[in-house]
């Protein structure tokens, strides 16, 4: 977590989720489990934005790990670990290709 200053910024992520800009969601959800660990807040708007956002979900799933594992079958119908890419494209988050982070969302 980023400490006791940042929490100033959880009222202001929580309106990005509902804002119109489909990155500034994304980003928003990932931010706010690094500030506050609102996981149950995050996860339905990344839910929503998995069919047409696939890969960049996929990278907010990654980074934010084991507590995305409500996503994961979403995840893993687009996983393709032959060739390390989610959703067709190729992960521009490391983690994505890490067994070490599929292996505890599996579980």
């Amino acid at each position: 977590m980023l400490g006791p200053r940042a929490h100033a910024a959880v009222p202001f992520l929580i309106d990005a989720l509902n804002g119109e800009d489909e990155f500034t969601i994304i980003a928003a959800a990932v931010a706010l489990w690094h500030v506050d660990r609102r996981i149950d807040v995050a996860l339905p708007h990344l839910a929503r934005l998995f069919p047409d956002f696939g890969e960049t979900v996929c990278d907010a799933i990654t980074e934010i790990g084991p507590a995305a594992a409500p996503l994961i079958d979403q995840f893993l119908q687009r996983w393709n670990p032959t060739i390390g890419t989610c959703n067709g494209q190729p992960p521009t988050h490391w983690a994505s290709w890490a067994p070490a982070i599929l292996l505890p969302l599996q579980r």
